[in-house]
């Protein structure tokens, strides 16, 4: 601003020393043609016209120079602001890709974060825990589409727990039914089995005749009377032994396992003695049942020749665990809902334990043998 203010008096002054010169050259120009009959007055006169013309052309250069800096400097700021614009425009970009990116995120985790909680929430069903719930904070369909999740898995939890409470109710009346039938089978067929056998006996020692035949068939009633009666004492003690309510878990799971076992020549370890106390009647009976599932599996399937039995109680919680050296199995070609007949037994193991929030494990491989562990809360 100021260097123009110093340059404008001295433009004035050229521009006016520039008119009268070209008003000089219009005027030489004039007499020039006034006197084109004089060679030499011809002459003069085109000397001075160029000295004119020279000055004019220096006095334009100079208007030219001073008028440079004026120039750059608008072509400076026309730069700068050109530049500046850029800028400006630049920045406005970048902040409208970056807001259509940020709206891009929120309208994407709005409408994925719904589809993740309902995954989430299938994987846990899946996983057995029927009562899962989505926090319902969406409006709109997908507000809906989770209200109608959950109350799916309402419904499938009400239904698991109905179904666990009928299933509680048919184990305890089986056990029931098992208690009574085991009853009146020792009370009744087994007093008379024991009566028959001291019958013959006695028929033996009275009987004088000669006849070989006769003594041989009477051995033979005898030794038939014998393994009858042996049979039905180990149905009663398959369907509910005694000791089971008499004693505990500990003598009827080791007298039954020594019993089955030594039938088939497996060798059998035996260890209780971190098991110190008896446990509820509904635990006895559950972990009852299933070693002896366990154990018939073994005779049934495993060809093993040694079998261990571990029953401990520690933080709260009971651990059963059942290890032979059998032939094993790969677990995972085992249909365990029971729909080819072969894991029936293993469902029915897992039933029994979660009626009381408990769960059995069943470890295998081929020709490795096979555990199976059971873990029951001791506060049911």
């Amino acid at each position: 601003g100021c260097q123009s203010c110093h340059h404008k008096p001295v433009v004035t002054d050229h521009l006016d020393e520039l008119s009268r010169h070209v008003e000089d050259y219009k005027n030489h120009f004039s007499r020039f043609i006034t006197a084109s009959g004089s060679s030499d007055r011809l002459s003069l006169l085109q000397l001075e016209a160029v000295a004119i013309g020279g000055r004019i052309e220096d006095l334009i250069t100079d208007l030219i120079l001073m008028a440079l800096p004026s120039l750059e400097q608008r072509t400076l700021r026309a730069t700068a602001k050109i530049d500046r614009s850029w800028q400006v425009l630049s920045v406005t970009l970048l902040l409208t890709l970056l807001s259509a990116f940020l709206v891009a995120t929120v309208l994407s985790r709005r409408i994925t974060r719904p589809v993740e909680l309902l995954a989430a929430a299938a994987q846990k069903i899946s996983a057995g825990e029927l009562g899962a719930q989505v926090a319902v904070r969406e409006p709109g369909e997908f507000g809906r589409l989770l209200q109608a999740f959950n109350s799916m898995s309402t419904t499938l939890q009400a239904n698991k727990e109905r179904q666990q409470r009928l299933l509680e109710r048919v184990i305890t009346a089986q056990e029931e039914e098992r208690r009574r039938v085991a009853h009146d089978l020792h009370d009744e067929l087994g007093q008379d089995l024991a009566g028959l056998a001291v019958n013959v006996e006695a028929l033996q020692k009275l009987w004088v005749s000669p006849d070989d035949a006769i003594r041989g068939r009477l051995e033979q009633l005898r030794t038939q009377i014998s393994e009858t009666t042996d049979q039905t004492y180990d149905l009663i003690l398959g369907l509910r032994p005694s000791v089971l309510d008499d004693l505990g878990l500990v003598p009827a799971i080791r007298a039954h396992a020594e019993r089955v076992l030594s039938k088939e020549n497996v060798s059998f370890v035996f260890d209780a003695s971190r098991l110190r106390e008896r446990l509820s009647p509904a635990i006895e009976t559950t972990v009852f049942r299933v070693l002896q599932e366990a154990l018939s599996n073994v005779l049934r399937h495993s060809e093993a020749s040694r079998v261990k039995m571990v029953l401990a109680a520690r933080d709260g919680v009971f651990e059963g665990q059942l290890v032979d050296d059998g032939r094993g199995f790969d677990p995972g070609t085992i249909q365990h809902d029971g729909s080819d007949g072969q894991g029936l037994g293993i469902l029915g193991m897992q039933e029994r334990a979660a009626l009381c929030g408990g769960a059995v494990e069943i470890r295998s491989q081929p020709a490795g043998g096979t555990t199976v562990l059971i873990r029951i809360p001791l506060q049911v």
